[in-house]
């Protein structure tokens, strides 16, 4: 091989391996990153605040008001927890911070701001209820609504209304209010009962007329039917009064 020839396979041997090093590797790759929406975020304060309301609450409702914007984090697994609640009042407007961690280190605490909507269930008639009647099962159903400063007044469960007498008219699907309840009339005007009268062991029983409604444990009057003369006994059960002496 001539020297001309040599000196040029050497001149071809430089410029390929010129390229091995003339764009090395960037030391530091571009990090792959991954967004938390609101919305997870909103979430994750819902479930929070649904494992911390009261017995009473039936449900709550999360607005998230801030932060508006997704936020960024490196990629990896990704983890959401709330790690403060610092509020005065039970529900209302609030500030939740909340630690978004990638691969169990913590990145970055976010303080959202919330509107917190605590639901109770309430008693609702099913129909128009006229004065003294007796609620019955069918006379009543439940319904979801907003706690206001109000809504402790109404009965939140069927039990508080079933037997219970309307001491006053009820719309039909109006919410019941504690207050227009009280206890069934027992006897009526003009029923016919069972005087009883107890002393040491002596048990005297005669049949009335009551002259009045009454509850458990109510006075009324009630006329002697032997007698005819009026007496004033206590109300025990349907159908029976007691007179005491």
């Amino acid at each position: 091989m001539n020297r001309t020839r040599l000196i040029g396979v050497a001149a071809v041997l430089l410029l390929v391996s010129v390229p091995l090093h003339a764009h090395p590797v960037a030391k530091n790759a571009r990090v792959r990153m991954q967004q938390v929406t609101p919305n997870q975020m909103q979430q994750i304060i819902l479930d929070y605040i649904r494992a911390h309301k009261d017995d009473t609450i039936a449900d709550v409702q999360v607005n998230l008001l801030e932060p508006e914007e997704a936020v960024s984090l490196p990629g990896g697994t990704l983890g959401m927890r709330v790690v403060s609640d610092s509020t005065a009042s039970e529900y209302g407007r609030r500030q939740v911070e909340v630690a978004l961690s990638v691969h169990g280190k913590v990145i970055q605490i976010v303080k959202a701001i919330v509107d917190v909507t605590a639901l109770v269930d309430v008693a609702v008639t099913t129909r128009a209820i006229r004065m003294d009647e007796t609620l019955q099962r069918d006379d009543i159903t439940t319904t979801r609504i907003p706690l206001v400063s109000t809504a402790r007044q109404y009965a939140t469960n069927l039990d508080e209304v079933i037997g219970k007498r309307a001491i006053r008219p009820l719309a039909s699907h109006a919410s019941i209010s504690l207050s227009a309840l009280g206890q069934p009339f027992l006897v009526r005007k003009g029923d016919r009962v069972t005087i009883e009268a107890k002393r040491k062991g002596l048990l005297i029983q005669t049949v009335g007329i009551t002259k009045a409604v009454g509850e458990v444990g109510q006075t009324v009057t009630v006329t002697n039917q032997d007698s005819g003369k009026d007496l004033r006994a206590k109300v025990v059960v349907p159908g029976l009064v007691r007179v005491e002496f």
